[in-house]
């Protein structure tokens, strides 16, 4: 199954993990003035969360520049979120000078602490062979690994794609790979649903359902992808897992179409077809 990924996004606040000072709690409402202090006074939670300010432009103009000089100082602290998210500016180039040796062993550094964004961005360099490291599915799929274990929904997908493959050193077992997008799918990954309801609608390491696969297609449905609307108009079309209804049928495949399904199109086309034999009649 092709699938397309960002190579990175910076994470979300993390702000618990590494606060030094419970009593002097630092969050998203905390006054860039007293932020600003607190980064100033060398606390490494309140450098990464200025960082973020100035890279997402929240109360100020957007700055990459001062948001790596703010997580560079947090990551001489060893503070892991300001050592991933620094290390993805430096491979990037955004707001420092490119360098992808030092980026990727910011990102490793923060991995080596358990740090999942930067777990998953590994595994991501290594499978694509990007950052000057060489293309290595074994060792994209251990760090994948790390991160699922850690509950990171796009890492447990990954996981269970190369247990349905056979792929990074893992035997092809199906039963596995339903287990590892199960996991991916309670957190509504839209992949890992499209997948297990593609487990589901075959009886591949898991019980054949028509039903559940029905609510998988349609939960990734809701959520854009286009593969599964396509499956979703066609359980609709079919009355499989479901009562059959054309109206809905066309409804799912115009919006894969949308998106450049093909498979959509053609089905359209069919359906345009049928319904002007039917007018003729």
């Amino acid at each position: 199954m092709k699938t397309h990924h960002a190579l990175f996004v910076l994470p979300a606040l993390c702000l618990t993990a590494q606060a030094p000072d419970p009593a002097a709690k630092i969050d998203g409402s905390t006054p860039l003035e007293t932020l600003t202090a607190l980064a100033t006074a060398g606390r490494a939670d309140a450098q990464f969360v200025l960082g973020l300010r100035h890279h997402e432009g929240a109360g100020m103009p957007v700055n990459e520049a001062e948001a790596a000089s703010w997580w560079r100082k947090g990551a001489e602290q060893k503070h892991s979120a300001c050592q991933y998210n620094l290390g993805v500016l430096i491979l990037n180039g955004r707001g420092v000078a490119k360098d992808e040796k030092a980026g990727v062993a910011l990102v490793r550094a923060a991995a080596e602490q358990a740090y999942h964004p930067a777990e998953k961005s590994l595994g991501q360099l290594y499978e694509f062979g990007d950052g000057g490291l060489g293309k290595d599915l074994v060792e994209a799929v251990r760090w994948y690994r790390k991160a699922a274990e850690g509950g990171d929904a796009d890492a447990q997908y990954r996981v269970g794609w190369a247990y349905q493959q056979g792929k990074g050193g893992l035997p092809k077992d199906a039963s596995e790979a339903v287990v590892w997008f199960r996991r991916s799918a309670q957190q509504g990954f839209p992949t890992a649903l499209l997948n297990l309801g593609l487990h589901h609608e075959e009886g591949l390491g898991t019980a054949k359902n028509a039903s559940m696969a029905f609510d998988c297609f349609s939960k990734a449905a809701e959520k854009g992808l286009a593969s599964a609307q396509q499956k979703v108009g066609y359980c609709y079309a079919t009355g499989t897992g479901t009562s059959q209804d054309l109206v809905r049928a066309e409804y799912w495949w115009k919006k894969a179409a949308a998106q450049g399904d093909q498979v959509s199109r053609n089905n359209l086309e069919q359906l345009k077809a049928m319904k002007a034999a039917k007018a003729r009649r």
